[in-house]
């Protein structure tokens, strides 16, 4: 169960780490995703292979990294739920770098369903 785990969080690692980098210089190549995630290219390599075999991942012409639907689809969850969880933590007084970091632990480890509470729940707070 631990091992599943870890290979999911990974597998959102990698493909949050995808789009937000695509967000900000319009392309993705391997590369940024090894000093992104301060992973060796190796690991990034390995890492692509897998995520090309389960169909989130391809490569274009560039050799720059396309997400499939399914891919960006599991990548905007887990930015979303990262931005989220970020805002709260700084709402509660929590430094934005401590914030930040928090967030990227916790994000893998929340439900969908906690998600939309704490969205709703953040929500109702701000308008306050």
């Amino acid at each position: 169960m631990q091992l599943a785990r870890r290979e999911k969080e990974s597998v959102e690692n990698y493909l949050a780490s995808i789009l937000d980098i695509q967000k900000r210089n319009g392309r993705c190549y391997s590369v940024d995703v090894s000093h992104d995630l301060n992973v060796a290219k190796a690991s990034v390599s390995v890492a692509m292979k897998k995520l090309t075999e389960q169909d989130l991942v391809s490569f274009g012409t560039s050799h720059e990294l396309i997400l499939s639907e399914a891919g960006h689809a599991i990548a905007k969850d887990v930015l979303a739920k990262r931005k989220l969880l970020k805002e709260a933590l700084i709402a509660i007084g929590v430094d934005e770098e401590t914030a930040e970091t928090d967030a990227h632990e916790i994000e893998h480890s929340i439900s969908k369903e906690t998600n939309k509470k704490l969205y709703q729940y953040l929500r109702k707070q701000m308008k306050k």
